[in-house]
């Protein structure tokens, strides 16, 4: 994966059209190790569960404190949601947010 990752990233020196960042890139790289970043769930996304509730993103390691419900108001639930890091999530496309 490293490798591959490294030969991405030479390419986007060289000018191939490369679309995810250098820092995106050295995440990346670093997977399956933990690396927090700064995650956009709980103020640029949530997940509204089937039963009406709110979470900050429903993966593995989400950190949702419990009994935030979406009827109550979404605006509502982003306040007790909160911004956290996340350690445990690899998206690639969350991480270029």
């Amino acid at each position: 994966m490293r490798r591959a990752i490294d030969l991405i990233a030479s390419a986007k020196r060289r000018g191939y059209p490369v679309q995810n960042s250098y820092a995106g890139l050295d995440y990346m790289r670093k997977w399956p190790g933990p690396v927090p970043i700064a995650c956009g769930g709980g103020w640029f996304f949530v997940r509204i569960t089937s039963d009406g509730g709110m979470e900050i993103c429903g993966l593995e390691g989400d950190t949702t404190p419990r009994g935030i419900r979406a009827q109550d108001g979404i605006m509502q639930g982003l306040k007790k949601l909160g911004v956290t890091g996340c350690a445990t999530c690899w998206c690639a496309a969350r991480l270029e947010f």
